[in-house]
């Protein structure tokens, strides 16, 4: 599907380098003031634009050969990754700038919001280390308080029981007496008629 598309990309090749001359300029300053037509000016502009386009060589260094033939970098000057990394490491905005300001003060900044961070996050552990043991201390004084609850349970149930026992027993008691003497009364008065 690739082969039959339309579209290929470019190559150097494709454009074609022209040289604007002097003549050119000098025709197009001679046609302005003849005073043709605005529109066959700015044609000619664009053509003179177009053919004066020349593209930008970068060799395998990332260097440009007209760039460094005219001088503008100085291949002495240049430093090593290594050189570059080393200065990146120290370069501090502090050593340069001491205003106060988010601006010049980044790293300064930074290293305080970080500090608070940390500080945020120690308050925070120990908050939460404070609830836990506060919710352990609660969990075992619901424990203990449920267990002395339990064992006053037990207590009122084994005194309620003492107490039914102890009802029961003069209950007992009570009627078996009062039913010995009942019948003995009644014993005397069946063998009474006969002593007599």
């Amino acid at each position: 599907m690739l082969e039959d598309s339309e579209f290929k990309p470019f190559n150097l090749t494709d454009f074609t380098v022209a040289e604007t001359l002097p003549e050119d300029s000098e025709s197009l300053s001679a046609t302005q003031e003849d005073g043709q037509d605005g529109a066959e000016v700015e044609e000619s502009e664009i053509s003179v634009r177009l053919a004066s386009f020349k593209p930008l060589i970068i060799d395998e260094q990332g260097g440009s050969e007209e760039f460094d033939a005219e001088g503008s970098t100085d291949l002495a000057d240049r430093r090593t990754d290594a050189e570059k990394i080393h200065l990146s490491q120290d370069f501090r905005t502090a050593d340069f700038f001491q205003e106060n300001s988010l601006l010049t003060n980044a790293e300064n900044f930074a290293e305080t919001i970080r500090d608070g961070a940390k500080l945020y996050k120690t308050q925070l552990l120990t908050k939460i280390e404070e609830q836990a043991t506060d919710s352990k201390r609660i969990h075992q004084n619901t424990v203990a308080d449920n267990h002395e609850a339990e064992e006053e349970r037990k207590k009122l149930l084994s005194a309620t029981e003492e107490k039914v026992d102890e009802i029961k027993n003069e209950a007992f008691n009570e009627g078996f007496e009062a039913g010995r003497l009942k019948g003995m009364q009644k014993r005397y008065d069946e063998a009474g008629p006969l002593v007599l």
